[in-house]
Formats: C-alpha cells, structure tokens, sequence
C-alpha cells in the first residue's frame, strides 16, 4: 500500500461523515444516503464506523452500550 494512504486520518482529530467523504473520495466526496447514513461504510479495503461516544445517536431505539473486561 502506498504509505501517503496509510495515514489519511490524523490520530485525535474529529471528523465530519463529509470530511471522511472527501478524505477517502476526493474526487467525488461521500455519496448521498445509503451506508453513509448507517454505523458503518467500506472504501476500497477501508473499514470506517460513524460512531458515537458519550451522546445518543438520532435513531429511537437504542441499545446500552457496555464493556466488559
């Protein structure tokens, strides 16, 4: 893999789903609904998780989140 792909997100930042967007898709951006609306969205062999932490999302049922050790 091309090193300058490696790190296109720096550890610590937040970013918008529309920063992702144009990270991974710089020539088109995110596209409009679909995946990029859910918990999660493939790009190439990229993984990406929306997701949030210390606030409620915007869906109705929501489910506790827990950790176990």
């Amino acid at each position: 893999m091309d090193s300058n792909k490696e790190n296109l997100f720096k550890k610590g930042s937040q970013y918008s789903r529309k920063d992702v967007g144009w990270v991974l898709l710089p020539e088109t951006g995110r596209p409009a609904g679909g995946d990029w609306d859910t918990g999660y969205v493939r790009v190439d062999d990229k993984l990406i998780i929306f997701m949030n932490i210390g606030v409620s999302g915007t869906k109705v049922n929501q489910l506790k989140s827990y950790a176990t050790s």
